[in-house]
């Protein structure tokens, strides 16, 4: 039988990628599946998404290749799947990779049986030996042999990884007591494993680990110590400084390969950006760093220029990524020679003050430090360099930015990478929160709009699928049933814009997809599985509790209900969290690194926390031209850091709704402004005038714990 490559008609970008390979790609559906059983060959499934540089590799070395693609289309029926659209597939087959080889990663090519259980596998392979990695035609020769000539042992060896992949992702760790222990253990461990001298954690290749920052700063704030908020400010710093971090466009790249933040593996993921958005936001209100509101600025700034899903079919979202590579070269895009900048600054390739300036702060040489050309970085801080210079920081800022907006307008004129403009419902919900924070935090307006329309395009689709939240939206086309992370994420946006806006419809809104989630997704021995109980059936359902780049599903969950029970008085999802914690809380014991977003909710959870409701004064209030303008109370709350205080600005439109029990109809203004600070739906006294309520409010940024 002749198979045909089926990917042109699929909507992911990845798939389509593969759409002209002379593998006979196929799609993950009912027909692959009938196909391999009818002709009884093993699958050939490989996995990765769309700005992956190494998964552009295998295509062109071993894809494009005939050779290969015969041997491919001779013996197995072959599988394409984006991670990003099946995120099921791609946590349950990475297992069974980890499991045989101790290491994952993308491109995932993994052999398995006509019925689904893996059998062999690993990640890149070359065509041909190299790496110390064998060549891909070899590797499909032995695996045809094994399965002519060895197939019970093949088919014991997939038994067995089967049963060893349902274990790992079933497993339920025993649980431990909730108690402030644990964070005072992820605190020494946060402490331990950070890199003193480059920041972050671990070696190359480096990850941001935003989520761990951000609990470095929470646990600083409860426990009061300088060692644990040492670890955010070097993370935070090394990488505002580096090559990871795009300094003309705004924005950060995947990961750094090397320990010095330096050369980036050049990709822009929606979901790093959003993680990181809400930690540079974080440290500034910790630090009051004028570097990390600017670094905060400029991701705000990146997402809005460049991240917004375009065209009228979906009037708001926000893209899944930007590849690494253009013009068939990853980088390219992003990186300088000494000449061309001082050309732009200067018309001159012999270069001015200005030139030599930007040379100078952003670590520009005639060599280059990556392959003959420089990626931008801040060797030093603005203000250490402007000491050196005797400029004030903010003047050097001033005239550097300037030279940086000379250069960006210059690298418009290049091949920008691909962009995948797949709405991912998970990354979307992180990206909605940090912008929507971003709107109280930075005083950005648009940020929060662009935050609210993006919420109103999913909740919209949302509520007229049968299946209700999609997982991902492609072309204005759902895909898709939303997974935990879906739920999960979603929910914190939905929470985070009520608190940007006080508009009670995202309460409301919330309400259903709770419901849904706890009829599908409950698992009644505690917490959530990853998949609905009307998903389809793989080899196994797993239960999601270890964050990796983004939060895990019930972690994010377990955020979204303690925030959510505590503003409406619901009692159901005050359980709930409670039930998650208590799942996770063996895994929180044993892995600070792998549960930075659960113990943030256990933070919370444990208190002390409190609902800060304020009421403007009558003079004070809001008109009709800037509803949202912030008044000098709604300033210094913004700017505080209050990591467990849920500050609201009361409205007569929360009558009747799930906000009314806040503040039990105490919300008409008064001749002078009233802050109602509530523990657990019970407010003490109110505070009444300005000067009293901030000061109230700069006592809760002194510890949450009175």
């Amino acid at each position: 039988m002749n198979l045909v490559n089926r990917l042109a008609a699929e909507t992911s970008l990845y798939l389509n990628q593969h759409a002209q390979n002379p593998v006979a790609w196929q799609p993950w559906d009912d027909e692959a599946w009938r196909l391999a059983r009818e002709l009884d060959r093993p699958v050939f499934l490989s996995i990765g998404y769309s700005a992956c540089h190494w998964c552009h590799v295998m295509e062109h070395e071993s894809f494009e290749n005939p050779r290969i693609a015969e041997l491919l289309n001779q013996w197995f029926v072959s599988i394409k799947v984006d991670r990003e659209e099946r995120p099921d597939l791609d946590q349950i087959y990475m297992a069974a990779v980890i499991a045989m080889t101790q290491q994952g990663g993308w491109p995932m090519s993994v052999f398995l049986t006509p019925q689904g259980h893996p059998f062999y596998g690993g990640t890149y392979f070359p065509p041909t030996s190299r790496y110390g990695r064998p060549g891909f035609a070899e590797v499909l020769a032995a695996i045809h042999d094994a399965w002519e000539n060895r197939r019970e042992v093949v088919t014991e060896q997939a038994s067995q990884l089967t049963m060893s992949v349902h274990d790992q992702l079933s497993e339920r760790q025993e649980p431990t007591t909730l108690q402030e222990s644990l964070l005072e253990k992820a605190g020494r461990t946060l402490v331990r494993v950070c890199d003193r001298v480059n920041g972050g954690f671990g070696h190359a290749p480096k990850f941001p680990h935003a989520m761990d920052l951000r609990l470095a700063l929470r646990l600083a704030h409860r426990f009061d110590t300088t060692e644990t908020a040492e670890v955010a400010e070097l993370g935070l710093t090394a990488m505002a400084k580096g090559g990871i971090h795009d300094h003309l466009g705004g924005g950060f790249a995947r990961y750094s390969t090397d320990e010095v933040w330096l050369v980036p593996h050049f990709e822009k993921m929606l979901y790093d950006n959003a993680l990181l958005l809400q930690a540079y936001l974080d440290g500034w209100q910790f630090y009051k760093t004028d570097f990390y509101r600017r670094t905060a600025q400029s991701i705000v700034h990146y997402v809005l220029r460049e991240m917004q899903v375009p065209g009228a079919e979906l009037p708001g979202g926000f893209c899944a990524a930007q590849d690494a590579d253009s013009e068939g070269e990853e980088g390219r895009f992003f990186v300088w020679s000494q000449s061309e900048i001082r050309t732009v600054l200067s018309g001159s390739e012999l270069g001015n003050d200005d030139s030599r300036l930007f040379e100078r702060a952003y670590g520009v040489t005639s060599g280059g430090n990556w392959e003959g050309h420089n990626i931008l970085n801040l060797p030093k801080t603005i203000a250490a360099l402007g000491r050196e210079l005797g400029m004030a920081e903010t003047a050097l800022e001033q005239k550097l930015s300037l030279l940086r907006a000379k250069l960006f307008e210059h690298r418009k004129s290049r091949i920008a990478p691909g962009r995948d403009e797949k709405l991912i419902v998970a990354w979307n919900g992180l990206m909605i929160s940090a912008l929507a924070r971003s709107g109280l935090v930075l005083d950005d307006q648009e940020a929060l709009q662009a935050a609210q329309r993006a919420a109103r395009v999913i909740l919209d689709m949302a509520e007229s699928l049968p299946y209700g939240l999609p997982h991902s939206i492609q072309k204005g086309q759902p895909k898709h049933g939303a997974y935990l992370d879906d739920y999960g994420c979603f929910l914190e946006a939905l929470i985070e814009l009520f608190l940007a806006d006080g508009d009670p419809s995202w309460l409301s809104r919330a309400l259903p997809l709770i419901d849904r989630l706890v009829n599908e997704f409950h698992d009644e021995q505690g917490g959530f599985y990853f998949t609905s109980n009307k998903a389809e059936k793989l080899i196994s359902r797993s239960r999601d509790f270890q964050d990796n780049v983004t939060p895990s599903g019930n972690a994010a969950v377990a955020n979204a209900l303690l925030k959510f029970g505590r503003i409406t008085g619901d009692a159901r999802s005050q359980e709930l969290a409670h039930e998650v914690l208590q799942a996770a809380s063996g895994l929180m014991q044993q892995s600070t690194m792998a549960t930075a977003h659960s113990l943030a909710a256990l933070d919370w959870w444990l208190g002390a926390n409190y609902e800060c409701v304020y009421v403007p004064a009558e003079t004070t209030s809001t008109t009709d031209a800037e509803p949202l303008k912030q008044n000098a109370v709604e300033r210094v709350a913004h700017e505080l850091y209050l990591p467990n205080v849920l500050f609201l600005t009361g409205r007569a439109q929360w009558e009747g709704t799930l906000a009314a029990g806040l503040v039990n109809g105490r919300l008409a203004p008064a001749s002078e402004p009233v802050l109602y600070v509530c523990q657990k739906g019970a407010c003490q006294l109110p505070v009444v005038g300005e000067a009293a309520i901030i000061a109230r409010l700069k006592g809760l940024a002194q510890s949450t714990d009175e």
